[in-house]
């Protein structure tokens, strides 16, 4: 009994932390408390020479850190991002079906040493009316809210898609047996309400977009969510797909929700970009969520090719609120 009790609270607290867990035969990838690690590269937010001590044989390194600065707004602006999506109801509608349990969220952010802010206590009890936002403060509880909205969505890609392919080991996955914060286990809980209505022409577009974008923690599609990432990916999709948003509207949310889950990834490519000619806020979202950017594989490519890692300052937050 001690051991599993162990093992559970290691579980809600990679939850809580955001990170990603491994699938039960270890990928490339590796993903700890700390964030998911590709090709040596690690996610996580990381202290950086303050600039202002910077010694005059230091400037080159002043440089970079300020370069690294500038690509960093580009890419995750600190003051925020709001899509044209809202979140209505559903948040209280997932809890209401057991994949948000609000006793073992208050207590794994305990554990962190955070609350839960009212503002998103009442987010989950009673739903909003405001649009989703992404800034560097609540990166990741929209991550830990839209995990657990994509995983208890009943959506044919859950039920009918490649997860449902893999019989009882579905639920083994870092996107199912990773989420604790539930009345029910993750297994339990896949495709198990449904919660977001699509027409068959918002499926449609759902499908389109899941099976043309990727995160860097893993080199599978959207559509196939084996980790918290995509599971919350899809989650996003299909909310705004319900809404009437359109394919485009969809891959700029999802590359803004990918700058700010992985802002050192994305900083690292706006700078590849930048080397080869080109501006990342100027290259098509879509392009970007594609497989030669944003893929385990794609990026790790990009990663080794880098002439300069941008220097920078992450943090101001944790994880979990």
């Amino acid at each position: 009994m001690a051991k599993i009790a162990v093992i559970a609270l290691f579980l809600a607290a990679i939850v809580v932390l955001g990170g990603c867990l491994e699938q039960s035969e270890p990928k490339i990838e590796t993903c700890t408390l700390n964030g998911c690690s590709i090709g040596g590269i690690n996610n996580s937010a990381h202290d950086s020479n303050n600039i202002a001590n910077a010694k005059p044989e230091d400037k080159n390194i002043a440089i970079e850190k300020s370069r690294g600065e500038i690509l960093l707004e580009k890419v995750a602006p600190s003051k925020g991002i709001i899509l044209p999506v809202k979140w209505g109801d559903v948040l209280a509608k997932a809890a209401q079906a057991g994949a948000i349990d609000m006793n073992k969220y208050k207590t794994s952010l305990a554990r962190s040493g955070a609350k839960l802010r009212p503002e998103h206590e009442e987010l989950i009890l009673d739903g909003s009316d405001e649009n989703i936002s992404f800034a560097p403060d609540n990166a990741y509880f929209n991550l830990n809210m839209l995990w657990a909205l994509g995983l208890v969505n009943k959506n044919p890609i859950l039920t009918k898609g490649k997860i449902s392919e893999y019989g009882d080991k579905k639920a083994y996955f870092a996107s199912t047996g990773g989420w604790t914060l539930g009345k029910k286990t993750g297994g339990e809980l896949l495709g198990s309400a449904k919660i977001i209505n699509l027409t068959p022409q918002q499926q449609k577009i759902v499908e389109e977009v899941s099976a043309n974008t990727y995160r860097p923690c893993c080199s599978n599609p959207t559509g196939f969510p084996d980790c918290n990432h995509a599971m919350a990916a899809l989650a996003l999709a299909e909310l705004m797909a319900s809404q009437g948003a359109t394919k485009g509207q969809i891959y700029d949310a999802l590359l803004v929700a990918n700058s700010y889950w992985f802002t050192r990834t994305y900083v690292n490519i706006a700078e590849y970009l930048a080397e080869n000619r080109k501006d990342f806020s100027k290259v098509d979202s879509k392009e970007l969520l594609g497989e030669k950017y944003s893929s385990q594989s794609g990026y790790r490519k990009i990663a080794n090719s880098l002439k300069n890692i941008p220097e920078m300052q992450l943090g101001g937050s944790t994880c979990a609120n």
